[in-house]
């Protein structure tokens, strides 16, 4: 009855979201219509991502940057969906137009966490082209392993998903590793990856030969232990638990 008005189109963005796919086309009846707030058409664009639509995101998300340039997380998003597809010169672009923003922007968390993930898709572009020192250069612009690990590990569970796993791994194994504690944050993502797309064997070997570096570990005996339950081995399971009980 009133296709302008954001609320039912708000309503239908979380029933697409519930995998009602029907609901789309109340969110578009809005889009077409009067002049939908830029917030909306960025969720909606979201949702197209969580269901690998990519044409349909990118072109939501340029239209985001023609008519409202001044929205960051757009630029990001759209440089990080380019990258993603081979298009490497035109999501260089977009990349340094949010950094551009983020910086003058200051260094709130989240902006923080933007720039993470926008150094990490620069660096992937200059590494294609084999301009190794310049990927070196965008990645030592991220302060925080937890950013680089999170972000990170984002874009190897996209890969994933698209059946990519080999390549979601080396994405993974690719972190710095310059600490234990570096290292072990990246094995651990490597394998919550793992189990988290129902690859239980793999992700059970990969923390026995971890746990058998660091056998006093707790957390990677406890998680070598749920990985024995999914593989239904509860011998393995009880033993593990009772290691990391004792550690």
């Amino acid at each position: 009855a009133a296709p302008s008005q954001e609320g039912p189109a708000l309503l239908a963005l979380d029933l697409m979201s519930a995998a009602l796919p029907q609901a789309e086309a109340l969110v578009r009846r809005y889009l077409e219509s009067g002049q939908p707030i830029p917030e909306l058409r960025m969720a909606y664009a979201r949702v197209l991502l969580d269901v690998q639509r990519y044409a349909d995101a990118r072109a939501q998300l340029q239209a985001i940057t023609e008519r409202r340039p001044e929205m960051a997380e757009a630029w990001l998003m759209l440089g990080v969906l380019q990258v993603q597809e081979g298009q490497a010169d035109a999501g260089e672009a977009a990349l340094k137009r949010y950094v551009d923003m983020a910086q003058a922007g200051g260094q709130a968390e989240e902006r923080a966490r933007g720039l993470a993930q926008a150094y990490l898709a620069l660096a992937q572009v200059a590494e294609k082209r084999g301009d190794l020192p310049l990927a070196s250069a965008w990645l030592d612009k991220i302060r925080s392993p937890q950013d680089l690990v999170a972000a990170q590990g984002r874009r190897a569970s996209l890969l994933a998903r698209q059946g990519r796993m080999d390549e979601a791994r080396k994405l993974l194994q690719a972190l710095p590793g310059r600490t234990p504690e570096e290292a072990r944050t990246r094995l651990l993502a490597e394998a919550h990856l793992l189990r988290d797309h129902k690859q239980y064997q793999a992700a059970y070997d990969l923390l026995g030969v971890a746990a058998g570096r660091a056998p006093t570990d707790h957390e990677l005996l406890y998680e070598q232990a749920m990985m024995a339950e999914k593989l239904e081995r509860h011998g393995d399971m009880e033993r593990l638990l009772r290691l990391a009980i004792a550690a």
